[in-house]
């Protein structure tokens, strides 16, 4: 289906947005489409103030709260505002022909939307999508919707300009960057540094998405963790990250692993003897056929007791019968 090209436009605004987060910060370009913003409401803006990271902006605004009402008439004038635009986007939603393009372009839009809020306000990258989807079934021409997207245009604004939070206060509005980000495969990850770095220092790791306390991130991609560490993380998560980047043959021997079988199809089943861990444990080693990576995965106790056969824990693996397993050319 083709897109509006004010749908398209917008979608491509937002796609945009997230692949240069954290490379952008110009600040009076923030401050003037946060102006406009209030501007469209109809409400004075308070007073501007820079915060350099999300957890002191976040501090802050509490601080704040204690002490000061909230940007009330700002909060109202944006909930009437959304909600004649929702009512009357509403009204046409029986509409079979605006319907198919509503989704169409949210689906798009959305998914862009995705990538723009992946550390930013979700709301803005979320209202954004929805007027995209407004804008491609034609009900921009509605004034109560028209006036719903003034106001979101005027966040997206921000936004690619760098934004990533904004706290509306009655005597003041926190804003704060976007961090600098490091992404790999959509997610979070960085070897050789901070995947989240913010203006004021403060910074995160993270490998594939998994964040991580500096120490352990650093014997991880040092590669000084050993195998009985890592298999004794306590988070899954962390656990799985660890030995994803750990050599499999290393990891095995430093546990004392013994081979009980192998198979022609590449896969080889290990034991490790109670006392290493509080029971026998089983480890099956196997190459990704898409990658040629070798992994290692634990295989529960009492069914390798039982099935000590490679081939029979990869199908368990699989969550598939032997026989299934068996059948299979292609394992993805």
């Amino acid at each position: 289906m083709e897109f509006t090209p004010a749908a398209r436009r917008t979608i491509e605004r937002l796609a945009a947005a997230a692949r240069n987060y954290g490379k952008v910060w110009d600040e009076a370009a923030v401050i003037a489409a946060m102006r406009e913003y209030y501007a469209e409401l109809k409400v004075p803006m308070p007073k501007t103030v820079v915060i350099d990271d999300l957890v002191i902006g976040y501090k802050e605004s509490v601080d704040l709260a204690r002490d000061t009402a909230w940007d009330t008439a700002r909060d109202t004038a944006w909930d009437t505002t959304r909600a004649a635009a929702w009512g009357a986007a509403r009204g046409a939603a029986w509409d079979t022909a605006w319907g198919a393009a509503w989704d169409t372009a949210w689906g798009a839009a959305r998914d862009a939307a995705r990538g723009a809020a992946r550390g930013a306000a979700w709301d803005t990258a979320w209202g954004a999508a929805w007027a995209a989807a407004i804008q491609n079934a034609g009900l921009d021409k509605d004034p109560k919707v028209a006036k719903f997207i003034a106001l979101e245009a005027k966040l997206l604004q921000a936004l690619e300009a760098g934004l990533g939070w904004f706290f509306p206060m009655q005597d003041q509005l926190l804003l704060v960057p976007m961090p600098q980000l490091k992404v790999s495969d959509e997610r979070l990850h960085s070897e050789d540094g901070p995947a989240v770095l913010w203006r004021g220092g403060l910074s995160y790791h993270f490998l594939h998405g998994v964040r991580l306390d500096e120490k352990l991130w650093q014997k991880i991609t040092t590669k000084k963790l050993t195998g009985k560490e890592a298999l004794s993380l306590e988070n899954i998560e962390q656990r799985m990250v660890a030995l994803k980047l750990m050599d499999p043959e290393k990891m095995l021997k430093s546990i004392g692993a013994k081979l009980v079988n192998s198979s022609l199809r590449g896969n080889y089943l290990y034991q490790v003897p109670a006392g290493v861990f509080s029971i026998t444990a089983w480890f099956l080693k196997y190459q990704d056929p898409s990658t040629g990576r070798l992994y290692v995965s634990g295989i529960d106790p009492e069914y390798a007791a039982e099935h000590p056969l490679a081939d029979e824990c990869m199908a368990w693996k699989f969550g598939l019968e032997p026989e299934q397993y068996e059948q299979l050319r292609v394992e993805a």
